[in-house]
């Protein structure tokens, strides 16, 4: 049992029942987007551990194995053809402002206007405060705005006050990653001083790409894209998938979770929410409760595993095969490639 999480979200998990539902009538196209916030493209692939394809892999398999692995699953099919595009444009040297220092803590002068600049993302907590303040649930969002419009107000009422506290003395990711201490600014500071996370974005050694497009195409003609980039004012994914009876909207995010179907001619929009990241402690949307549950049901016996290694093989030899269209600018043919790892 692989944990390709989202299959376990009780958000993907209505697209797949929708797919099988035939309500979108014959599959035409699928618009998928992976869309990695500006913060966390920096801390895990510009500064951290997925930087550096010579210490990791690529970006499209660290980050997509599961978004390859949703379609594999939504359609029920492996891709017989597959190209891809993308390069590293914005998180190099030449993009660094003027006199920036190789890391942010050593004074640098663009501090007030670069949204990489290390200590507001972990010391300030700002992309976490400023995802809280969008969510739909009202009280979270007036505790998120409240932090952001007014932190000395709000740091005084989480004195007495634990669901604003749990913002003002924010300590997990990704700020737990810096480290063992993170409930500690002093201990924070000094792993940005020190540490990898407090490089300039624009003067570390990452190598992947910061945007990606990969294009498929399988056996029944159905068409796909997966788009990936680091750019995104919110984490999060967006689906679109468009049959010949109706098209399905979708919204993955932090902060927000909705599906919606559109139909083609006479009939209501149908829409439906669910719980996000800021609304439930589960990490992934829950999926990482999902997955849990259905380990220890696997092990009773009660259901087989939703995710084999076999089937999680799939994700990751089209993610391979991404990198490799990519490189060599080609197309590639997945049942050649997928030969070469037979075994």
């Amino acid at each position: 049992m692989v944990c390709h999480v989202l299959r376990y979200t009780d958000f993907f998990q209505k697209v797949k029942h929708i797919f099988e539902s035939g309500q979108l009538g014959q599959i035409i196209h699928i618009a998928h987007s992976e869309n990695v916030a500006y913060f966390h493209m920096a801390h895990s692939y510009v500064r951290g551990n997925w930087r550096n394809i010579t210490e990791s892999a690529p970006m499209i398999v660290a980050k997509c194995c599961h978004d390859l692995d949703l379609l594999y699953w939504f359609t029920g099919e492996k891709a017989n053809w597959l190209s891809s595009v993308g390069d590293l444009q914005h998180f190099t040297q030449e993009n660094a402002p003027d006199g920036a220092p190789h890391r942010c803590t050593d004074g640098c002068p663009a501090e007030n206007t670069c949204p990489y600049y290390a200590p507001r993302i972990y010391l300030e907590s700002f992309p976490i405060k400023a995802a809280v303040a969008r969510a739909h649930n009202p009280l979270l969002s007036a505790i998120g705005r409240l932090t952001l419009t007014h932190p000395r107000l709000a740091d005084a009422l989480g004195a007495v006050i634990l669901p604003i506290r749990a913002l003002t003395r924010y300590k997990g990711w990704p700020r737990n990653t810096l480290t063992l201490e993170p409930a500690s600014d002093e201990a924070v500071l000094h792993a940005l001083q020190t540490g990898p996370y407090g490089r300039c974005v624009y003067r570390c050694d990452n190598n992947v790409v910061d945007h990606q497009v990969v294009s498929l195409r399988y056996p029944s003609g159905i068409t796909a894209t997966l788009t990936m980039h680091g750019h995104s004012h919110e984490e999060g994914r967006t689906l679109r998938v468009d049959g010949s009876q109706a098209t399905l909207l979708g919204k993955f995010t932090y902060s927000q979770a909705w599906l919606e179907i559109h139909p083609h001619g006479p009939g209501r929009v149908q829409r439906f929410t669910f719980p996000t990241v800021v609304d439930n402690a589960s990490g992934h949307g829950g999926g990482d409760e999902g997955v849990m549950r259905a380990f220890v049901a696997a092990l009773r016996g009660r259901s087989a595993p939703l995710t084999s290694a076999k089937d999680a093989l799939e994700s990751h030899l089209l993610g391979f095969a991404a990198e490799a269209a990519r490189l060599g600018e080609v197309i590639v043919d997945m049942r050649k490639f997928s030969d070469a790892f037979r075994v």
